[in-house]
């Protein structure tokens, strides 16, 4: 019953996947009785116009729900991947639909034209800051397509981690300041810090802004072929699969220990720990006990990951091909 009376339905994420804050951001909407259908199936039935109710939906999460209107319930579960999943499976029992690149012109009417209307769905998806004046701007560029032309591949590759934040694996030997750094950049603390070596036995990764561009960075554990005991190696293992399907590698070093050998194929190089020495040749030399050089690793990994030169593209951008990716 609740698919019949549903059909039509639409529902969409209408925060950052994956995740970059605490809560995340459904969106159900259609005719009046398809999203009742939908209301009543995940538990938020009767609610006030206009007014937020705490529901339990779906059995997953105690969240916030809104009914904006007649054609729109909104809900706010926290943002953890399972409850948002299993809030979605609910969702779609009912009988809504994920909303398509075809139905965003319906869900943005205020957009002018369907570019417009496929750059504001982008720009509810998008992880990173800088993807909004990029997309803003495609609709006067496919306007005009004809003069300016289409961005090449390698710069669309570019562009399109604005919208799938890129994979970054910080590589190194034991102890020389990769779990500080993440922490830095984090803003928060994330990993484990002690001057013991072996201190971040498995990967530790979070979402991190880096001027604007959110990159999933990954505090790999200290390689060291000389360890033999069979957890570090495991976690070494784990975590080179890990670095072999980074968009970016950084190879992470100091002056006491140096850099590793030809171990992955390293992007970048960055020296830590500089208020301790320097040795070696490294893109930049970073401090985090006193912020000497994170401003300069900061802008050298994001222009590695997304290029001022891209940025800068006046071309046009096909970027709802990112939108129709798996996992967006």
């Amino acid at each position: 019953m609740h698919a019949r009376r549903a059909e039509g339905a639409r529902w969409s994420l209408d925060s950052p996947w994956p995740a970059r804050g605490a809560i995340a951001v459904l969106r159900v909407s259609g005719d009046g009785a398809a999203v009742d259908a939908v209301a009543a199936a995940v538990g938020a039935a009767g609610l006030a116009p206009a007014r937020m109710t705490l529901r339990t939906i779906a059995g997953a999460d105690r969240a916030l729900a809104c009914r904006i209107d007649a054609r729109t319930l909104l809900i706010f579960p926290h943002a953890g991947r399972a409850i948002v999943e299993r809030i979605v499976a609910a969702v779609e029992r009912a009988g809504a639909q994920r909303q398509t690149l075809d139905d965003a012109l319906a869900a943005f009417p205020e957009a002018r034209d369907g570019v417009e209307a496929r750059a504001l769905l982008a720009l509810s998806h998008a992880a990173s800051p800088l993807a909004a004046d990029v997309l803003l701007a495609q609709r006067e560029r496919w306007s005009r397509v004809h003069e300016c032309g289409e961005v090449d591949a390698a710069t669309a590759g570019a562009l399109a981690r604005l919208l799938h934040p890129p994979l970054v694996a910080a590589v190194g030997p034991p102890n020389v300041g990769k779990s500080s750094l993440l922490n830095a950049l984090a803003g928060r603390s994330v990993s484990i810090v002690a001057d013991e070596p072996g201190t971040t036995r498995d990967h530790v990764g979070a979402m991190i802004d880096l001027g604007g561009l959110v990159v999933r960075w990954i505090d790999c554990p200290g390689f060291d072929s000389r360890d033999t005991d069979p957890l570090s190696r495991s976690a070494q293992l784990a975590a080179a699969e890990i670095a072999v399907a980074a968009d970016l590698v950084i190879s992470c070093g100091d002056a006491a220990s140096g850099f590793l050998s030809d171990t992955f194929t390293v992007a970048l190089r960055i020296g830590l720990r500089a208020d301790l020495g320097r040795t070696g040749d490294a893109a930049a030399w970073a401090s985090v006990r006193t912020g000497e050089g994170l401003d300069q690793l900061v802008q050298i990994v994001r222009e590695r990951l997304v290029p001022r030169a891209a940025l800068d593209d006046g071309r046009a951008w096909r970027f709802w091909d990112v939108l129709s990716q798996p996992g967006f």
